[in-house]
C-alpha cells in the first residue's frame, strides 16, 4: 500500500486535479459574474480543455448536476471532440 501511495504522490495526479478544478471555477466565475466570453485552450501536452469545459458546465448549470444531466454534458463534450478531430457520427 505504501508503494502505491508513493507512486500516486510522485505522479502529481492530485495537483492536476486541483489545477483543473481551479480553472473550471475561474471559467465559471468569468461567465457568471463578469458575463465574459471565455476561450479555452489546453497546453503543456495535457488534454484538460474538455475536463475544464465539462466541469464549468456542471458548476454553472444545476440541471447538469444530476446523473441524466451530467450524461448529456459528457455526450456534448464527446461530440464536440469528435467534430474537432474530424470524425462524423
Amino acid at each position: 500500500m505504501d508503494k502505491w501511495l508513493s507512486r500516486l504522490e510522485s505522479s502529481q495526479w492530485l495537483s492536476y486535479v486541483k489545477e483543473t478544478l481551479n480553472c473550471a471555477c475561474l471559467v465559471s466565475q468569468c461567465i457568471d459574474q463578469e458575463t465574459a466570453a471565455v476561450l479555452l485552450h489546453g497546453g503543456e501536452g495535457l488534454d484538460s480543455t474538455l475536463a475544464v469545459s465539462a466541469l464549468a458546465q456542471v458548476i454553472l448549470s444545476p440541471d447538469s448536476r444530476t446523473v441524466h444531466g451530467y450524461t448529456l454534458t459528457d455526450l456534448n463534450e464527446t461530440y464536440d471532440l469528435l467534430f474537432f478531430i474530424g470524425i462524423q457520427i
